[in-house]
């Protein structure tokens, strides 16, 4: 996993064909919740993808700031070495070959990863809204290493007693280089084989001047690094990965797109604060015991109950419970001003009847003034 710089999200293509969705992704030494919402919204982004440095893991208490969904997908790794100071070291197994990667490989490659990779997490695997496969993904990537138009790219097959055993692919610069993806088969871990291949990686990058050489896992995978710490790697990053699921963008069906007034009914002796569609329908209404000034009767009070409404009644309609919800409010909503509101359904499992919904309440000028996730059950008949 290669973190180039921190300090921004950018938009990140192959994810976003590969969920259909609008993925982001980027590291940060800190959380704005302010900036990120507007990153959100600008970018219509689904799900987002942050590097956070261990050090900065104060800023995960920000992300409840944000209002959005998220997790905490996993914990990565970096190890480096310095290849200035680095001797190299004998292999271990006699015999041993390391064949330069090439598409011509690709048959074999997909072979390797389809063995090494079953049953295999990581990041995606504990985000409900990425579940996917990971051996086709890695295969992707191991080819990708290979015909990206970058130059600085190499790998190589591990080749034991006539056959392919493991694989390595890199990345370097000037004075820098990675492993971006590894691994061995199991039949035979435990022989030194991996040893020879970190070893053979090293030695290379060192003839070609590299300086700085680093790798990286999940924190969980111990076994590797165990193995990295005795060839002479030392751990120096550590970040945090986070998922956020805004869900902004996306929806299993059409959505849903209605006008809502606010309004003040004072005529009586106590104030009536009404919410009418834009054809006139009453949606709902609140009483107050007493008159009060037009300016101290907040629309927001009702909005829970406007969309709760429409949910039981409208869509999904009748059979449906709302488990939870959460509004987060950008901007105050007035009386006597039309505001457009467009309903997504992200989440909707056809099988279970449950789904999440997103709402926005937008103004004349298009600003989002709210938006809401409602978490459904539609009961089965």
């Amino acid at each position: 996993m290669v973190i180039k710089s921190i300090g921004s999200i950018q938009y990140a293509p192959i994810e976003s064909r590969r969920f259909n969705m609008n993925v982001y992704r980027g590291a940060l030494n800190d959380i704005d919740p302010q900036k990120m919402i507007s990153d959100i919204l600008a970018n219509h982004i689904d799900i987002a993808i942050i590097h956070i440095p261990a050090e900065s893991q104060n800023a995960i208490a920000s992300l409840a700031n944000i209002g959005v969904p998220y997790l905490i997908a996993d914990m990565l790794v970096y190890y480096h070495i310095d290849l200035k100071t680095y001797k190299p070291r004998q292999l271990k197994n006699k015999g041993i070959q390391f064949v330069e990667y090439l598409p011509a490989h690709f048959d074999d490659m997909d072979d390797l990863i389809d063995r090494i990779f079953q049953n295999y997490k990581n990041h995606y695997t504990a985000n409900p809204l990425m579940q996917c496969d990971l051996v086709e993904i890695y295969q992707e990537w191991a080819h990708a290493s290979v015909t990206d138009p970058e130059k600085n790219r190499i790998g190589w097959l591990v080749k034991l007693k006539d056959r392919y055993v493991g694989f390595a692919t890199c990345v370097y610069e000037t004075n820098e280089a990675e492993i971006i993806l590894n691994g061995i088969l199991p039949s035979v871990a435990g022989r030194g084989v991996y040893s020879d291949l970190v070893r053979h990686i090293l030695s290379f990058f060192k003839k070609m001047g590299v300086y700085d050489f680093k790798l990286s896992t999940q924190a969980k995978n111990y076994a590797v690094q165990k193995i990295w710490s005795r060839e002479g790697f030392g751990m120096q990053e550590s970040f945090f990965t986070i998922h956020l699921n805004p869900l902004m963008n996306a929806s299993r069906i059409k959505e849903r797109e209605f006008t809502l007034r606010f309004s003040v009914d004072g005529s009586g002796g106590a104030s009536i604060l009404k919410c009418v569609e834009g054809n006139g329908h009453l949606v709902h209404e609140v009483h107050f015991q007493r008159r009060l000034e037009e300016k101290k009767i907040r629309p927001e009070v009702m909005v829970a109950q406007v969309l709760s409404n429409y949910y039981l009644t409208e869509f999904p309609g009748d059979g449906t419970e709302l488990t939870s919800n959460s509004d987060t409010f950008l901007r105050p909503l007035e009386i006597d001003q039309a505001y457009r509101v467009r309903i997504s359904f992200p989440i909707l499992d056809d099988q279970t009847g449950i789904g999440k919904s997103l709402v926005k309440i937008i103004d004349s000028n298009g600003d989002i003034c709210v938006f809401s996730y409602y978490d459904l059950i539609e009961l089965q008949s």
